[in-house]
């Protein structure tokens, strides 16, 4: 059983579930930029990794949005291990 079972909005919480589990501490992308890959391809979306492991994926405009260009969201995809005592 998951500990965000049951919580709102669970389609989201899944994923944020799946990407927590993975190691993904700076320098370490490999899975994660994997994962990100793999999601794509199950949804048919556009997707290109290179060589350092950086992922851009792309979605097409549902049909009531076409009257914009683009829309781009980034982040990282590696976080700040801290240790603690």
């Amino acid at each position: 059983m998951s500990v965000l079972e049951g919580k709102k909005p669970e389609n989201v919480l899944k994923f944020f579930e799946e990407i927590a589990s993975i190691p993904h501490g700076s320098g370490n992308v490999e899975q994660i930029s994997d994962y990100l890959v793999k999601f794509a391809n199950d949804r048919k979306l556009k997707c290109r990794q290179d060589e350092k492991k950086n992922v851009i994926i792309w979605k097409r405009w549902h049909k009531g949005l076409r009257e914009f260009k683009a829309c781009y969201l980034q982040g990282h995809m590696d976080m700040v291990a801290v240790k603690n005592k």
